[in-house]
């Protein structure tokens, strides 16, 4: 996994452009209200003549700026996203076979299962995975609830997100 380069330096680059792009706004905006005000400058005169033009080219300019921002801003938010990935991975590599097996097996089940599903399916006793999601569910990693005469096992939705 290699470490995102010039995440802060995008960051700079997206916030540099916003603030260029609300400047050029304000001042499409101020020079408009002075024109009708009063007399203009000669510096200032052609902003206000070409004044519908140059709110045109502002509104390609806002757009053509938010795509750049989304562009750069959704590589860190990607970045993010691939790093939590890795992190819940490496996190289930710690778990014991018995349970990374559980814990695959509900991922299959899109987060759910019932016990005595697992018990039927890993090929484990009733009294070993009473054990094994016992200590998952201390450890925050499933959630158990009555169904009928078995219980509903649910992944943590932060680890399911994760492992998808």
């Amino acid at each position: 996994m290699k470490p995102m380069i010039g995440g802060k330096k995008r960051v700079l680059l997206a916030l540099i452009l916003l603030s260029i792009f609300i400047f050029f706004m304000f001042l499409v905006i101020y020079t408009y209200h002075i024109g009708l005000e009063s007399t203009l400058p000669t510096i200032i005169e052609p902003l206000f003549r070409y004044h519908l033009y140059l709110m045109f080219m502002m509104g390609a300019l806002g757009i053509a700026v938010g795509a750049t921002v989304y562009y750069l801003m959704s590589q860190r938010v990607e970045h993010k996203s691939e790093v939590a990935k890795h992190n819940t991975t490496a996190l289930i590599r710690f778990l014991n076979p018995d349970e990374r097996n559980i814990i695959d097996r509900i991922i299959q089940g899109n987060g759910r299962a019932l016990q005595s599903e697992l018990t039927r399916e890993l090929g484990l006793s009733k009294v070993k995975i009473h054990r094994v999601v016992d200590k998952l569910k201390k450890r925050g990693i499933i959630f158990m609830s009555k169904y009928g005469k078995t219980n509903s096992i649910v992944l943590n939705k932060d680890l399911l997100e994760a492992l998808k």
